[in-house]
Parts: structure tokens; C-alpha cells; sequence
């Protein structure tokens, strides 16, 4: 059985009852949400605890390939270590990214200005993330909601390659940043558009 088969197998028995119908022939669906949907408003709700922006659209991310993955890491966790927490985090990006994402997921690889650690940086706080979100990308952005797999924590620094030896996740700016190192230990459940207001940029950036 080819890895793709396997997720696609696993998505079968363990899939989100909210996803819609898929063909086995699309790789790729994105679900557009309706704005006075109770998903779209939860979304909505969400985001603009710390984000008081107006969000334009919401689509649901639905990659059975990308979920089959994260399901199996996240097995392999519960395995390991015995436990494993699943957080609900958010990453903001120029929208111009969000095609590359939902097909092939958030690359830690990519990561090049950090400060807690070079992998895909999380936040639990939607502004945060928004206010640290890379520079060169504009006010019209995407605010992905992800399904991240945290077990145990360090504290990063910028030049973390790896989260230290019994941890699979560094943190920074008490718990405002969570750092992944790894394919498949998050999953972007998540895409909303919205425009952000200008930013003041401080001196020192964190991440993105």
C-alpha cells in the first residue's frame, strides 16, 4: 500500500463529519462557507477575540491526503509518548501562499527570519500572529486555523535547527509562539480572508 493510499484509507474511517463529499479523483477541496453559517461565524468568532477585522470568506480546507498524514503522526505520538495535545493555533500569510499550503502544507524548510526556532511558527492569539506575520506580504491576508500536535515544549532561540532532546516543539514570548519542526505534525483546517490594518512595525521581528 502506497503512503498515499494508506492516508486516503485512514481518511475514510476517521473523516471530520463536517467535511462534504469528495471524489476519489480530487486531491483537493476547498469548501467555501457560508457567512451566516454556524462553521463560518465560529471561524469568524475565533479569530476576532484578539483580531477585530472584518473577514471576507472562510473555506474549509479538505486535503484527505494531508489529514491522513497528520492523523498517522498523530498516532505515532500517542504511541510514543502516551500522550499528546492537539492545540488550535493560527498562522497568517499573503494569500498569494494559501494554494501551496492547502496542497502541500506549511514547509518549515522555508522558515529563514526566526527567533524561537526555524520551523513553522503557531500562535493561540490571531493578532499575534498577524502582527509578526513576514513583512513583505500585504494587508490583504490569510489567517489559516491548524490542528497542531504538541507534546512536550523548550524554550527556542533563533538559531534552534531542532527543539531540544525530549521535546518536539519550542515556544517563545510566554506560550505566544509555538515552533514545529517536522512534516505532518499540524494540519490547516482553516483559511480566512481578511485585510489587515496597518501594522507598526517594532524592531525586533519574531517570526514569519
Amino acid at each position: 500500500m502506497t503512503a498515499y493510499s494508506l492516508a486516503q484509507s485512514v481518511v475514510s474511517t476517521y473523516k471530520p463529519t463536517e467535511w462534504s463529499p469528495m471524489t476519489t479523483q480530487k486531491e483537493v477541496l476547498l469548501e467555501e462557507l457560508g457567512s451566516t453559517s454556524a462553521e463560518f461565524r465560529n471561524v469568524e468568532l475565533k479569530i476576532r477575540r484578539s483580531l477585530p477585522v472584518s473577514i471576507s470568506r472562510v473555506v474549509r480546507v479538505q486535503n484527505p491526503y494531508l489529514y491522513g498524514c497528520y492523523l498517522l503522526k498523530k498516532e505515532e505520538y500517542v504511541n510514543r509518548y502516551g500522550t499528546v495535545t492537539e492545540k488550535e493555533l493560527f498562522h497568517a500569510t499573503g494569500t498569494h501562499n494559501v494554494s501551496s499550503i492547502v496542497q502541500q502544507n506549511l514547509n518549515w524548510r522555508l522558515s529563514t527570519r526566526t527567533k524561537f526556532g526555524m520551523g513553522v511558527s503557531f500562535s493561540p492569539d490571531a493578532s499575534y500572529a498577524n502582527q509578526h506575520c513576514n513583512r513583505s506580504n500585504p494587508l490583504s491576508r490569510a489567517m489559516f486555523v491548524a490542528k497542531v500536535l504538541v507534546h512536550s515544549t523548550c524554550l527556542g532561540s533563533s538559531y534552534m535547527m531542532l527543539p531540544s532532546v525530549g521535546s518536539d516543539t519550542s515556544t517563545g514570548n510566554n506560550g505566544s509562539v509555538y515552533v514545529k519542526y517536522s512534516d505532518n505534525e499540524f494540519y490547516p483546517t482553516y483559511v480566512a480572508y481578511y485585510t489587515s490594518p496597518p501594522i507598526v512595525f517594532r524592531r525586533r521581528r519574531f517570526f514569519y
